[in-house]
């Protein structure tokens, strides 16, 4: 006797994937607030390809504020005069008694010497990145 398998697609739909993605970040953020280990967050998508392939196109990212920052952390800056852009998302290679040395993951040279700028300044450090997502492909 044969049995036909009666699912015929395995695959998850797109709406299954959207809906995994918005309870995990739920999940991550709900457990950050509320045990208190965290003042604030954000969360962001990125865009560029300078952090590939630890961070990609369209990936989701979170970062939580008053974080201590060391070196090999990813970190969110914001307004600082090594950049045009107003938001970036780079790895710490270096602390420094004046700041943070910065490079994207997929960059051959760190900020400070493509740019010829100052070290990052904390002050300008919005969040470490502590989760990434990423997108589902559809």
């Amino acid at each position: 006797m044969t049995l036909n398998n009666p699912v015929q697609n395995t695959t998850p739909s797109t709406w299954t994937k959207i809906t995994v993605l918005i309870l995990v970040f739920g999940l991550i953020v709900t457990t950050g607030v509320f045990i208190g280990t965290h003042s604030s967050f954000q969360m962001i998508q990125v865009n560029g390809d300078s952090m590939e392939p630890t961070l990609m196109q369209n990936d989701y990212i979170i970062g939580f504020e008053n974080e201590t920052i060391e070196e090999n952390d990813v970190i969110l800056i914001e307004n600082d005069p090594c950049f045009t852009d107003g938001y970036v998302v780079h790895r710490v290679v270096s602390v420094t008694d004046n700041g943070f040395i910065t490079q994207g993951d997929n960059n051959v040279m760190t900020d400070q010497q493509m740019y010829d700028c100052d070290a990052i300044d904390p002050d300008n450090v919005i969040s470490k990145i502590e989760y990434v997502t990423r997108t589902p492909s559809v």
